[in-house]
């Protein structure tokens, strides 16, 4: 325990997890104002439509993620884990710095459109680098407690989509509903790019990790070539193991705003106390949580929380639609989502050797998220406004779990390093 608890320490994880909460808040910004977004970009007659589209451009910046994570892993299995993180945070935080100020479709026509898709897929290829470096990075690092530090990780993930959903809660409070759909989310893109760059600064001191200090020897030309002919079986597992919290990620917290507003009889102001309120425990769960799992069978405790999502997530959409006691059913997924937390980066990450570590990370979380995070706002909006299947949501949770359940059984023990 004592290795972990230097001050050294703390601030390294502490700088890897406040860059990941901040583009975490960049893409829930997107999810919460995705109204606003798709009035301003995607004009229709219909609401559907354009909301449809916002999530597509929404979905674009998830597909866009694998790419990110090609590029970046290879950097970081090739020249190291801090270089890829000081590039991946930089791109992050101008590009939506730009989307802020990119003119409506009103003003400028079809190019606005363009110009935002294109930055939305920028941000998307930024974070694909960044996410899984931080998982890489803290579990080679804090080698004795690798889930309080995943833990810890994840804690600053929710703090970020908190500061999304608190913004957003000012934002109504501050700026007159006339004004409120154009304005309000430049203003917190702003917000979000400005944290950005304060955190690159602050990262520049960060050392590289022992693991990959001690392989140089091992460092392969084409990291993902390696991975793909040594670990097949293992990237497609781990590609099912992660579908469960990218899907749980995207509708649980990135898309409940939206998803309230699609209900009738939801006030604005009901959606921002509902959703911020369980998403206040979620920072202290992850760490609590995490520094209970370095004591637990992972895979195991992972598998058990699996069986639970899929019975309480049709509980909890069920609750919402008729209006019944349904912080209830959030509260308890919300602190499952905070044990998976502490439980699959380090499942993930010590499926793979050091050599190709950040490559067999990025490539199945960021294939995951793209298909499964990505696609799931789309298609539950899709099934809400064609066919009136307000638990689409839940179906999608239930499906994935089941996935993640298949990725665990199919898992091929590592062996190398298994406790790095």
């Amino acid at each position: 325990m004592s290795s972990f608890l230097n001050s050294k320490r703390w601030k390294t994880t502490f700088l890897i997890s406040a860059g990941g909460g901040i583009e975490y808040y960049d893409f829930a910004i997107f999810a919460i104002f995705a109204v606003s977004i798709g009035q301003s970009f995607f004009p229709s007659e219909s609401q559907a439509v354009s909301l449809i589209s916002a999530f597509a451009v929404f979905a674009s910046g998830y597909l866009a993620r694998p790419i990110g994570g090609f590029i970046f892993s290879h950097l970081g299995d090739r020249y190291g884990r801090k270089k890829s993180f000081s590039l991946s945070i930089s791109i992050m935080a101008i590009s939506t710095l730009l989307m802020a100020f990119v003119p409506t479709h009103a003003q400028i026509g079809i190019s606005a459109t363009l110009i935002f898709l294109c930055l939305r897929i920028i941000q998307g290829i930024a974070l694909g680098g960044e996410i899984p470096g931080a998982i890489t990075y803290v579990v080679e690092t804090v080698r004795s407690r690798p889930s309080l530090a995943t833990g810890i990780v994840f804690a600053f993930f929710s703090i970020g989509i908190i500061f999304a959903n608190g913004t957003n809660a000012i934002l109504m409070e501050i700026i007159p509903i006339t004004y409120f759909h154009s304005v309000a989310w430049r203003i917190a893109f702003i917000f979000g790019s400005v944290l950005g760059i304060a955190i690159f600064i602050l990262r520049r001191k960060l050392e590289e990790t022992p693991s990959f200090l001690s392989q140089e020897n091992r460092i392969e030309k084409l990291p993902l070539f390696a991975l793909l002919r040594e670990h097949p079986r293992n990237v497609l597992a781990g590609t099912l193991i992660v579908a469960s919290i990218a899907s749980i990620t995207s509708m649980l917290f990135l898309f409940m705003v939206t998803y309230l507003k699609l209900i009738p009889n939801y006030s604005l102001k009901n959606i921002a106390f509902f959703t911020i309120i369980p998403l206040m425990i979620l920072p202290f769960s992850c760490t609590f949580w995490g520094f209970i799992c370095d004591y637990l069978p992972r895979k195991k405790v992972f598998g058990l929380i699996l069986l639970l999502n899929i019975l309480t997530a049709y509980w909890l959409y069920n609750s919402l639609i008729s209006h019944n006691a349904a912080l209830l059913p959030y509260f308890i997924m919300v602190f499952y989502t905070s044990i998976m937390a502490g439980l699959y980066p380090v499942v993930l990450a010590q499926m793979f050797p050091t050599h190709v570590r950040f490559s067999g990370t990025a490539t199945c979380y960021n294939i995951s998220y793209a298909i499964f995070g990505g696609l799931s706002p789309m298609i539950a909006t899709y099934f809400i406004e064609s066919h009136g299947d307000y638990l689409a949501p839940a179906w999608i949770i239930i499906i994935t779990c089941l996935l993640s359940l298949l990725g665990l059984a199919i898992a091929k023990s590592p062996q190398h390093e298994n406790h790095l």
